[in-house]
């Protein structure tokens, strides 16, 4: 199984300017700084995390699941499919 485990996305409606501000200075970093504080070092966005998820939909992960030496006979491939994306929103079906 293919997953997504996003940290530290910033511009979605989560987060404001002044609450960056805040967890940023209460671990003594610039709002820059606190931005990047993942194993990146760069500012990850929410298109990218939604085409990272497209791209586990799509065909050319159908049968890689993430997990080396996993019991491959267990595997579905193929199980979820894009059906759409609206706005911010991907919508996913099992197939």
């Amino acid at each position: 199984m293919n997953s997504v485990h996003p940290d530290a996305v910033f511009d979605t409606g989560l987060w404001t300017d002044d609450l960056v501000a805040e967890r940023a200075a209460q671990y003594g970093v610039s709002p820059g700084e606190y931005r990047t504080r993942n194993l990146l070092s760069m500012e990850v966005t929410s298109a990218q995390v939604a085409r990272s998820v497209v791209a586990l939909c799509s065909d050319d992960f159908r049968v890689h699941n993430g997990c080396p030496g996993a019991d491959r006979r267990r595997q579905r491939p193929g199980a979820l499919r894009v059906e759409e994306i609206k706005g911010d929103s991907i919508f996913v079906r099992a197939s």
